[in-house]
């Protein structure tokens, strides 16, 4: 499939991380270590510090494993509600380069990207699908932290979308939709 052949897919369902060791990398390095991103504003204040505390103590416990799952729950629901109502958020087609014929080199789409930036929220979420036989599978997140939780929610969003059109231009990507407003 060629890049400007691929289909723009919502996230209709809450998408989870492609693993349990990756979800629990991120809630320590965005939830437990990452005090500045001000995760209480979204998750139980007294649940994240009972789980910074059996963290600094080598333990993952209850309150570590409430954590855990209420920050993979809250990203997954935020992430289908903005694609549901067509807001704050970009799809995006990863590629690469068939060089087979030489002479006539062509892009085949890998990957459909969407980042999301709830202003509220003031999150910046990162979602995957793969491309495999022409279709494109279940999104798996990569990833959601709060880049500048003391922004007004404005200037969240300002900001967003300025990022993800850097971060667009870096990567080999090409935008398939842009959903605003």
């Amino acid at each position: 499939m060629k890049p400007e052949e691929m289909p723009i897919v919502e996230v209709v369902r809450p998408p989870k991380f492609a693993s349990k060791s990756r979800l629990i990398q991120h809630v320590i390095k965005h939830v437990i270590r990452g005090r500045d991103e001000r995760w209480h504003h979204l998750i139980d204040g007294k649940l994240v510090l009972e789980a910074r505390d059996e963290f600094r103590k080598g333990r993952k416990e209850s309150a570590f494993d409430r954590v855990v799952l209420e920050y993979e729950k809250i990203v997954s629901r935020l992430l289908v509600d903005l694609c549901t109502r067509q807001r704050a958020h970009q799809h995006s087609c990863r590629f690469t380069w068939d060089l087979s014929d030489i002479a006539n080199p062509s892009k085949k789409a890998v990957q459909q990207v969407v980042e999301a930036w709830p202003e509220h929220e003031k999150l910046f979420i990162v979602a995957t699908a793969s491309v495999k036989d022409e279709r494109i599978r279940s999104y798996r997140l990569l990833t959601a932290f709060r880049p500048w939780p003391q922004l007004s929610a404005r200037a969240h969003q300002r900001k967003a979308r300025e990022w993800v059109r850097i971060r667009t231009a870096l990567y080999q990507r090409c935008v398939l939709a842009v959903h605003e407003q």
